[in-house]
């Protein structure tokens, strides 16, 4: 892994090794989801100050995720965690799209108040989220939503990983007003983060550059 640039914002993209994991990727796959971006279960976000990412420099940064239960940090839901830990105990692959935009103190003071509102909400599992999980890769909601535009599936407070990614991005103003009107936060599968989000962002993204 070579080492590269990360900032507060960016995207990290997962492919798991576990048995939820697989059971996401081959759900994608079944319902027809690109074979590149079908291998994703995960999506989570960088969270905190800017550094270049060298393992030994990166004590401060950390990684701002929602997940049915991360057992080497006892949490489980929306939470935050140091970037080296996370890093080193997620089994599977990981990807960085880096975001152009400027990190001012602003920015900073409006992602801690996200966090704030966030730190409490679960995470959408069993029944409900294997419903969810199955919307999302269907994506019926962009079909509805042509008969009937105003119509948005009612969202929860258990978030899944990719809806608490969209929300923190368009809390700060980073996607379009399309996706608004085309999608739905709780109904964006991983796959869709490989390069499909691209079409609804209003500032440059990077390719996926692979980490681990």
């Amino acid at each position: 892994m070579a080492d590269c640039k990360i900032q507060s914002g960016d995207i990290l993209l997962c492919s798991g090794n576990g048995k939820f994991s697989k059971r996401i990727q081959k759900f994608q796959r079944i319902i027809g989801a690109p074979k590149e971006s079908a291998m994703l279960s995960h999506v989570a976000g960088v969270w905190g100050l800017p550094y270049d990412y060298i393992p030994e420099e990166s004590m401060w940064a950390r990684v701002l995720e929602s997940t049915t239960l991360n057992k080497w940090a006892n949490k489980r839901g929306v939470q935050v965690n140091l970037f080296s830990d996370w890093f080193e105990n997620y089994n599977g692959h990981i990807w960085l799209r880096h975001l152009d935009f400027g990190r001012t103190k602003e920015y900073y003071k409006k992602d801690r108040t996200f966090w704030m509102d966030h730190k409490d909400d679960d995470y959408e599992n069993g029944i409900p989220g294997v419903v969810e999980l199955f919307l999302c890769g269907l994506q019926l909601n962009t079909v509805i939503q042509k008969l009937f535009p105003k119509w948005k599936p009612k969202p929860t407070k258990e978030v899944h990983c990719a809806e608490l990614i969209a929300q923190r991005l368009w809390y700060h103003g980073l996607f379009t007003p399309k996706l608004h009107e085309e999608q739905a936060f709780s109904r964006l599968p991983p796959w869709f983060w490989w390069s499909e989000i691209d079409k609804y962002l209003n500032v440059p993204i990077s390719k996926p550059i692979q980490l681990k």
